[in-house]
């Protein structure tokens, strides 16, 4: 059975202060539990956690909208990928 993933934070059509913003996610594996947690920025990764609660800080430099999604991949290598969520940075 494949893993399920949902971001927490920050919230769709959220607007951030341009920084550090973190960005959050729950993940669950019934049958072989969770191996790690991806985040992408606009489809570029920016980081990885390996343990919950699933979290990395995206340093937001440049102001603009931006697509984040999370993707999650169980210990048996399946990955299901969150919902995409839109922020603007300013």
């Amino acid at each position: 059975m494949s893993p399920t993933v949902s971001l927490l934070a920050p919230a769709d059509g959220a607007t951030v202060q341009h920084g550090n913003v973190p960005l959050t996610a729950s993940a669950s594996d019934a049958d072989s539990g969770v191996a790690r947690v991806q985040f992408y920025v606009n489809g570029a990764l920016k980081g990885t956690d390996t343990t919950a609660p699933y979290g990395i800080t995206w340093s937001a430099k440049k102001r603009g909208t931006y697509t984040l999604q999370a993707v999650a991949t169980d210990v048996a290598g399946r990955t299901a990928s969150s919902a995409t969520r839109t922020v603007t940075v300013r």
